[in-house]
C-alpha cells in the first residue's frame, strides 16, 4: 500500500494549470438525443492570438444539468500565460450519433438546423461568454 501511495504522489503534477474557469451551467428540457455537452474555453492576447484552450464535458441526465463546470488548462507551448487578456467560453450540444457538436440557437427560419439544437422561443439562452481576463463571467452573462 505504501509503494502505491508513493507512486501516486510522484505522478501528480507539481504545478497548477495556467487558466481555470468556473462556469455555472443550467440546462433543462434537452431532447434525449443530446448525450454530451461540451464547454470550450479559449484565452487570447490583446491581438486575439490564441494562447491556450481547454474543454470540459458533462452528460445531462433526463435532459437536464445544473452545476458548475471547471475548465482548466495551460498555455500552449511557447506561449506566455501572462499575456492573456481575453477569454471566450462556448457551450455546444452533442447528438447521440456522435456526428456533430452544435451551438444551441434560435434558428426558426433555417429548416436545416436540427431540432435538438434549437432553443424554445422564450428561453433565456446564453451559450457563449467572452470578455477581459479578470472580468466576472456571471456579471457578463446577466447583461
Amino acid at each position: 500500500m505504501k509503494k502505491f501511495l508513493l507512486l501516486l504522489l510522484f505522478a501528480l503534477p507539481a504545478w497548477a494549470e495556467d487558466f481555470e474557469f468556473s462556469i455555472p451551467v443550467k440546462l433543462s428540457s434537452l431532447m434525449a438525443t443530446v448525450d454530451d455537452v461540451l464547454i470550450s474555453c479559449v484565452v487570447m492576447d490583446e491581438d486575439e492570438l490564441v494562447l491556450g484552450k481547454g474543454d470540459a464535458h458533462i452528460q445531462p441526465e433526463d435532459g437536464a444539468y445544473e452545476g458548475t463546470v471547471m475548465v482548466k488548462f495551460n498555455a500552449d507551448p511557447g506561449m506566455n500565460p501572462q499575456a492573456a487578456s481575453l477569454y471566450k467560453c462556448t457551450l455546444r450540444l452533442h447528438h447521440h450519433t456522435k456526428r456533430q457538436y452544435l451551438t444551441p440557437n434560435f434558428r426558426e427560419d433555417e429548416s436545416d438546423w436540427p431540432v435538438w439544437a434549437v432553443a424554445k422561443p422564450d428561453t433565456n439562452l446564453v451559450y457563449e461568454v467572452e470578455g477581459t481576463i479578470g472580468e466576472n463571467v456571471m456579471e457578463k452573462a446577466k447583461k
